[in-house]
């Protein structure tokens, strides 16, 4: 049975691939190169978060509304 795909909406997620490999491809031409954030879609990290692929991937969420990024003191 084909799993049923949900709405792709793009909303500032972030998936990590951990390794062992240099690089893996999925079969919706997404390449994960280990250690190098992509922006995936809604879909591809609820995908990811769960069995098979969990745990080979850290996603991160969209920073929140307010969050200001890291830099040194005077910096900004």
């Amino acid at each position: 049975m084909k799993e049923e795909k949900k709405e792709c909406l793009y909303i500032g997620q972030t998936a990590i691939y951990k390794g062992p490999f240099k690089s893996v491809n999925d079969d919706e031409d997404h390449t994960f190169e280990r250690g190098i954030p992509l922006e995936i879609c809604t879909d591809t990290a609820d995908k990811l978060a769960r069995p098979p692929y969990k745990g080979m991937f850290i996603i991160t969420e969209p920073k929140s509304e307010g969050e200001e990024p890291c830099c040194p003191p005077g910096e900004c």
